[in-house]
């Protein structure tokens, strides 16, 4: 008689586990979600004639495996790369344009530091210096101490807070460099500098293709992809699921850490409380729709990024016509606004203020043609410094169950590639216990 599997949470992880276990094994499998759809936080809707991504817009294709499962699952045709890719920075009020050489962050590139305007010429000097300074020798540390002994405090704060930390939502003075970032992390750690362990790629070779990649119809595309691919799998949504009742000989538990907790905290109340101690951190994005002769500004770029001390009440926002192709009809523009504060305020007022503040940025006369608010509460783990130890503490403690397998943002990578590496971790390592 086949083994049966139960796996809880029908996000990405979840579904490339089922995905995965399918072809590794003939266990029976059932997958439950809670919500009445598949994806988790990859979310796509199509409203009129705008394609609104409501989480992520986009994968980081560098890292591992990911570009092998998207062709694995019959998805190369459907990939596009941006439109455009240079972005821009909120800094004293006024956007100003990044030099593609600042964003690596591998290694000095003089001429982009030169054209980096808005950078002091003391900042710009202690850039250059990055690899004269002291290697940590820590176990961790947060990305704000990390990059200011590397780089100096204006070029960090600038420049590396908002494109590391933002993406994050947290505070850069508590997340984890080596569980966040651990190629910059080990980087210094065996070659001393980050300039020196990273050389200047050539042209046309791989590191000079785009970092992020989406599809033409959007992330769904890769949901709705891989639960076709489910032939076996029986999927339940709308299903909560209490443990207690779960008789399966194998189940993986690839939901946020507090819902793991809630599900395993009886049986096992140390890692529960360990789970329960993981932050999550909420977030809020404005989806705004406009005629093109409405907004004053070029929109040079794909949008902009503000640093944590800039006084105001958007953290970035991605102009999503100009990224990526299909996202709105001739004429118009489609962008997403990313909000910092008042989180706490109903739609219309965090729309509002959204809106306030990105017209006043881009010269918009007018009301929007589209004008929508996501929330995704608590929805963003913080992985603080010390995460990757908690996880080994909380794994540690599981082995005593070993029918029990945790998979998802909350524990060992946030972005859709590690999503889909810790699902093709789990299925394996059960198929490996059988």
């Amino acid at each position: 008689m086949p083994k049966s599997i139960a796996i809880v949470g029908g996000g990405i992880s979840g579904l490339v586990t089922a995905y995965d276990l399918e072809r590794l094994t003939d266990c029976e499998i059932d997958l439950y979600e809670a919500t009445d759809r598949l994806g988790g936080k990859i979310q796509t809707s199509r409203i009129g004639e705008f394609l609104v991504e409501e989480g992520p817009d986009c994968f980081f294709s560098r890292k591992p495996g990911v570009n092998e499962f998207v062709s694995e699952i019959g998805l190369d045709d459907d990939v596009i790369r941006p439109i455009q890719k240079e972005f821009m920075m909120l800094i004293g009020g006024n956007l100003h344009r990044i030099p593609g050489g600042l964003v690596t962050l591998t290694y000095s590139k003089p001429d982009a530091i030169d054209e980096a305007t808005f950078l002091s010429p003391e900042a710009k000097s202690r850039v250059m210096k990055e690899a004269e300074q002291p290697m940590g020798t820590g176990a961790d540390e947060s990305i704000r101490s990390f990059f200011n002994r590397r780089f100096g405090r204006e070029f960090t704060s600038l420049v590396v807070e908002p494109l590391l930390a933002g993406t994050h939502g947290g505070d850069p003075n508590c997340l984890s460099m080596a569980a966040l970032y651990p190629g910059y992390f080990n980087l210094e750690r065996q070659h001393g500098s980050l300039s020196a362990g990273m050389p200047t790629p050539a042209a046309g070779s791989e590191t000079s293709k785009p970092s992020f990649l989406s599809f033409r119809g959007g992330m769904q595309t890769l949901v709705d992809r891989v639960a076709k691919k489910l032939e076996r799998t029986r999927v339940h949504l709308g299903t909560a699921t209490d443990f207690e009742q779960l008789s399966n000989d194998f189940v993986v538990l690839a939901i946020p850490a507090a819902n793991a907790s809630n599900l395993i905290g009886k049986r096992m109340p140390e890692a529960g409380r360990a789970l329960q101690r993981i932050p999550h951190r909420s977030s809020a994005i404005v989806t705004l729709a406009y005629d093109r002769d409405q907004i004053g500004h070029a929109l040079d770029g794909t949008g902009f990024l503000v640093p944590p001390d800039e006084p105001c009440r958007v953290s970035g926002a991605t102009w999503s016509s100009q990224k990526w192709e299909g996202r709105a009809p001739e004429g118009s523009v489609l962008m997403r606004v990313f909000m910092k504060s008042g989180l706490d305020a109903d739609d219309d007022t965090l729309a509002m203020s959204g809106l306030a503040e990105i017209a006043s940025l881009l010269d918009i006369k007018g009301e929007p043609k589209l004008k929508m608010v996501t929330r995704w509460t608590n929805a963003l783990p913080q992985y603080e410094v010390g995460h990757l130890d908690r996880i080994s503490a909380i794994e540690a403690e599981l082995a005593a169950t070993p029918n029990i397998i945790l998979t998802g943002t909350s524990f060992r990578g946030v972005g859709i590639p590690d999503c889909i590496s810790q699902g093709r971790k789990a299925a394996k390592t059960i198929a490996e216990r059988l």
